[in-house]
């Protein structure tokens, strides 16, 4: 048997903490794609008119390559095209004026299409040029390459500087992130002996977008590897490694459970009656053994049960051993249930 108390607000206390997990996938490992779900993806700008029925797909989702290029284009780079060839520009925003008002055409930049940071890092790279931190190509026929995380991979976001994709152990170079936004390959494995954006990151959707062919990389090694849709088709390849660390934000509920110094001071247990059953008890006609009926019985506490306002069972909280309660000061019993 057991005694209830009703919890309040003041009893629950909710705290959200941060958890990160370490991921590794090798192209050798079929989880890579058939259980976990990453993906790639080619898309390419084509003025003609759309035909579902004949025009290319790629990744195993088999999505439409213009269709791919139109959706990358408008959710992460539309704000910053300038018209000149995908070299990006400061993004259009409203002006706060002095009398309250505010003029332009917009409050702010629409879905994700925002820079991930405002250092920069034109000294130590090559490839985009005039400070740009970000590149997307719009000639027609241009091509752009998309690596997909799924949600339940990444959860809340990709921890920033943690990812890295090997390319290739034949020819090998890799793609990391630099901690704002940007995609580059490392100077070690560049002509040029400077590191290289090739393109963006976007941390809290999971999406990764190859929009430069560095002029370092002799041939066109970025391109053939990763705009060539033959070659993305078979992905993963045994040679392609994901790396990357997600955070997932987790929240603790503590229950705080008090048992004042005159509560629960007796036992409804069966086994301390000599007549009477689980009935009598309730209504006071039970006989108990003389010593729990003494002023120094204290009855022992082994597990907490939560329950719901309809008296069903939701949590039960088992002690490492028996507590007593104590009729001289309150006793506090702390429940952490960690929710997601």
């Amino acid at each position: 048997m057991g005694a209830y108390k009703k919890l309040t607000s003041k009893d629950v206390i909710i705290t959200p903490f941060e958890v990160n997990k370490s991921f590794s996938f090798t192209g050798l490992n079929s989880d890579f794609v058939s259980n976990e779900g990453i993906d790639g993806f080619i898309g390419k700008n084509s003025t003609s008119f759309f035909n579902p029925s004949s025009d290319p797909t790629s990744g195993n989702d088999n999505l439409f390559e213009k269709l791919v290029y139109n959706n990358i284009k408008q959710l992460y780079y539309g704000n910053y095209l300038s018209g000149s060839n995908g070299f990006i520009s400061n993004a259009s925003t409203a002006s706060f004026n002095p009398d309250g008002t505010i003029t332009g055409p917009a409050y702010t930049t629409n879905y994700n299409d925002y820079l991930e940071s405002t250092i920069y890092v034109n000294d130590r790279v090559t490839g985009l040029g005039s400070g740009s931190y970000k590149y997307f190509p719009t000639e027609e026929g241009a091509y752009i390459a998309v690596l997909s995380i799924p949600t339940k991979l990444y959860g809340d976001y990709i921890v920033p500087g943690t990812f890295r994709f090997d390319i290739n152990n034949i020819n090998p170079f890799y793609l990391i992130d630099d901690g704002q936004g940007n995609v580059y390959i490392p100077g070690a494995s560049t002509i040029s002996g400077k590191d290289e954006i090739c393109g963006n990151i976007f941390y809290t959707q999971g999406i990764i977008t190859i929009t430069y062919n560095p002029t370092s990389i002799s041939p066109d090694f970025l391109f053939f590897r990763l705009f060539n849709k033959d070659q993305w088709s078979g992905f993963p390849s045994p040679d392609e490694r994901v790396f990357f660390t997600s955070s997932l934000t987790l929240y603790e509920t503590q229950y705080k459970c008090t048992i004042r110094e005159n509560e629960f001071n007796y036992s409804m247990n069966p086994t301390l009656l000599v007549s009477g059953g689980l009935d009598q008890i309730v209504n006071g006609k039970a006989t108990y053994q003389d010593f729990a009926t003494g002023s120094d019985f204290s009855p022992y506490v082994t597990s907490i049960g939560l329950y719901d306002e309809d008296q069903n069972l939701l949590a039960v909280g088992k002690l490492a051993k028996p507590l007593p309660t104590s009729q001289t000061t309150d006793t506090t019993i702390l429940i952490n249930l960690d929710l997601n």
